[in-house]
This record gives structure tokens, sequence and C-alpha cells, in this order.
């Protein structure tokens, strides 16, 4: 009979994660929904809103008296500049056609 080699390749059965690493990637897990839920509200408010001034009038208030919008870090500027000020295209043809109009 040959002699075979012991296997030597690990084995993660009894390997645990530090709980300090689970902590951590939980708190970045609940930060980014808390984050979503916040931006979803905040867009359902703006949208609640009985009228195009009232809702600017809402954003400019939420900008100025909040942390909203969240300008904390350059990663959260991009965040925000790229998703929550985007115009959906049918907004953004109207936009662009009100736009190119010349009302003088």
């Amino acid at each position: 009979m040959p002699i075979r080699d012991p296997v030597l390749e690990p084995t993660f059965a009894k390997h645990r994660i530090p709980l300090q690493i689970r902590c951590l990637e939980r708190y970045h897990s609940s930060k980014r929904e808390y984050a979503q839920q916040f931006k979803r509200e905040i867009q359902l408010q703006i949208e609640n809103q009985s009228t195009a001034e009232s809702a600017w009038q809402f954003v400019r208030t939420m900008a100025y008296t909040t942390l909203w919008p969240p300008l904390h870090t350059r990663e959260e500027l991009k965040i925000f500049e790229k998703d929550f000020c985007k115009l959906s295209s049918t907004e953004q043809r109207r936009y662009n056609k009100i736009m190119a109009t010349n009302f003088t």
C-alpha cells in the first residue's frame, strides 16, 4: 500500500471572525441602510409638497438648517452629486425644452 501525504489544505470550519470585525461590518451596513432610508424619506417629503415653490423652499430650508444634504466627506459629496439631484429622462427633456425656448 502506498503511503499518502496528509492533506495540507487549511480548514476554516473552526475559524471565527473577530467580534470587532463583525461589529464594524454591521455598523457600515446599518449606516448605509439608514442613509438610503433617509434619502427616500426626504424625496417623499419633496414630492408631497403642494406646489413647486413650496418644494424648493423645503429643499433650501433643509439644506441650510440640517445636515442634509450629507456633505461631510468627498465620497458622500460625489454620491450626492451623482444620484440625488439627477433628473429623470422625462424631466430632463422638459428642462431642455424650457431652456431652449426664447421667451422674449
